[in-house]
């Protein structure tokens, strides 16, 4: 997370190790939205990809484009927390 940002939603592609990817979406106090996408490369480095400063619907958007952009089907994609 981004500093003082709370998780709001968090969702992984369901598989484990280098395949999985994680799409989060974060709100920071000010009320602005991010959408943080995490791809592992095997531990501990992984790569993100990060849209900060959004208002709630673009952010909502991010999520979408990010777990549609995805390698596999989209069906394996499930929340952790919500």
């Amino acid at each position: 997370m981004h500093g003082d940002a709370e998780r709001v939603e968090h969702w992984f592609n369901g598989q484990w190790g280098m395949a999985r990817r994680d799409v989060l979406l974060e709100r920071d106090p000010d009320g602005t939205w991010a959408v943080v996408g995490v791809t592992r490369w095997g531990q501990p480095r992984e790569a993100r990809v990060q849209w900060r400063g959004l208002p709630e619907e673009r952010a909502r958007r991010g999520v979408d484009y990010l777990i549609g952009w995805a390698p596999g089907p989209r069906s394996r994609w499930r929340p952790i927390s919500r």
